[in-house]
């Protein structure tokens, strides 16, 4: 999983985003009060909570989109994400191409 982080953070820097890098569930909502978060891409299998319950914590607490990834191809784990409050599910393994266009994709249109 650590390679998968590290080559999405590169990613993602790499299009000009700002990256903050795993953050522990509970020091997310410190973070959301003291900082704009634009997007939050969220590995399901994170080892703090369980993944799709933080999803939905996120969506009530956070108000950005959120895109969810996971190594779980089945089309149960995609809905829930979606039903949990994901804009967007990319499976694992992803291109940078497919990633950086489903971040675009589930971000509001500037106004």
């Amino acid at each position: 999983m650590i390679k998968y982080r590290s080559a999405l953070a590169q990613i993602l820097r790499g299009a000009g985003y700002q990256v903050i890098e795993e953050v522990a569930s509970g020091m997310m909502g410190i973070l959301a009060q003291k900082s704009r978060v634009d997007a939050v891409v969220l590995d399901v299998s994170i080892n703090i909570d369980d993944g799709f319950t933080f999803c939905t914590w996120l969506r009530d607490n956070l108000g950005a989109p959120i895109v969810v990834l996971s190594a779980d191809a089945s089309r149960e784990a995609g809905m829930r994400a979606l039903e949990c409050g994901a804009k967007a599910y990319v499976v694992k393994p992803f291109t940078s191409e497919v990633v950086l266009r489903t971040i675009a994709g589930a971000m509001p249109a500037a106004s």
